[in-house]
């Protein structure tokens, strides 16, 4: 019985560090991405690529659903309307993503 105990302890302590965890991830603080917004024009295109794939893309902390809103928040214009295409899902990032790339 006691070892019973113990086991469901550290079960309900890893998945209350779970949860702490979950939250952190969810206030994380990004470094701030200084370029205009991106509207759509070809000279411009390979500056806020690289910046917003250094930033955001690249960082695992972020979930599709949240690189898809700050892609929404750093376009405009043309690029914007290609973005607002897509569902705010998951899987709207990819395709807003893919989108932008190939107009």
């Amino acid at each position: 019985m006691s070892k019973i105990n113990d086991l469901s302890e550290k079960f309900e302590k890893s998945e209350k560090e779970d949860e702490d965890m979950s939250a952190t991830q969810h206030n994380l603080h990004l470094p701030p991405c200084d370029i205009d917004a991106f509207k759509g024009d070809y000279l411009s295109w390979p500056t806020f690529r690289d910046m917003f794939t250094a930033i955001y893309i690249l960082n695992k902390r972020l979930t599709p659903i949240q690189k898809l809103y700050y892609l929404s928040q750093k376009t405009q214009g043309e690029a914007k309307e290609i973005v607002k295409k897509c569902d705010l899902t998951n899987d709207g990032f990819n395709i807003a993503w893919k989108n932008l790339c190939d107009s």
